[in-house]
């Protein structure tokens, strides 16, 4: 299961400084996506440890490997989309038959709250990745 980074308590709202550096980061923050999957090794695809990415405006970051978990009955040949989703303090990483959508507001490709990572082909035997 992936962590939600979550960022220090506000001590002082009136903070010019705190204020800046809470906007700053949620420009730079919005839309990061820096996920590593591992297709060849397993009949799942796996988001390797250090994956981080932005979601909705959370940071999550994965200590260590995890499988995509599937959503719904997933066809044995069909295209398929990974996303990124956030509950809380926690989140993973899901893979689904439903398209994203561009969300300007999110600055990204979205399934209602959950972020688009990328699409793969599934085989019978393997994952594929889209070129």
């Amino acid at each position: 299961m992936a962590n939600v980074i979550i960022e220090p308590a506000n001590a002082n709202p009136d903070t010019q400084d705190w204020q800046r550096a809470l906007y700053r980061n949620t420009k730079v923050a919005g839309g990061f996506a820096r996920v590593f999957i591992d297709i060849l090794q397993a009949n799942v695809p796996i988001i390797k440890a250090g994956s981080r990415c932005e979601v909705n405006g959370s940071i999550l970051e994965s200590p260590v490997d995890e499988n995509v978990l599937a959503e719904g009955t997933i066809p044995t040949t069909a295209t398929v989309y990974i996303y990124a989703r956030v509950s809380g303090s926690t989140g993973n990483y899901r893979m689904s038959l439903t398209k994203p959508v561009n969300d300007a507001m999110k600055g990204g490709l979205y399934n209602g709250n959950d972020r688009f990572i990328t699409s793969l082909y599934r085989t019978p035997t393997r994952y594929y990745e889209w070129a």
